[in-house]
C-alpha cells in the first residue's frame, strides 16, 4: 500500500488476485491493484489465492479465489476486479 492509498501487488495471479483485472499465471513486475476511483486502502490481506482490502472508509473490497465463497458475493465465482462485498449468509446481513 503506498502513502496514498493505492495498491500494488506482483507473484500469483492465477485466481486474479492481484485485482487488475487479468489471470495471468505470473506476474514478476508490481500492477497497481484496480480499486474504483477515491477508495483508499487501509490494510490488505491475502492468502490462498484471495485478497482482502480494508478501507480508510470502512469497507471490504474482495477479489480473487473464491472456491469457499471467501469473497463474500453468494457465489462461488473467481474474481479479477475488486467488488466492495455484502456477505450474503449473516442473517441480518452486514454490509461493509
Amino acid at each position: 500500500i503506498l502513502d496514498n492509498g493505492t495498491v500494488y501487488g506482483s507473484g500469483t495471479n492465477d485466481f486474479g488476485q492481484l485485482g487488475n483485472g487479468s489471470t495471468a499465471a505470473t506476474v514478476s513486475t508490481p500492477v497497481k491493484m484496480n480499486l474504483p476511483s477515491g477508495v483508499v486502502a487501509a490494510s490488505v490481506q491475502s492468502g490462498m489465492g484471495t485478497a482482502v482490502v480494508l478501507t480508510a472508509g470502512g469497507k471490504v473490497y474482495t477479489v480473487g479465489n473464491n472456491s469457499s465463497g471467501q469473497l463474500g458475493d453468494g457465489t462461488t465465482v473467481n474474481s479479477s476486479t475488486p467488488q466492495a462485498r455484502q456477505y450474503v449468509n449473516v442473517l441480518p446481513p452486514i454490509i461493509f
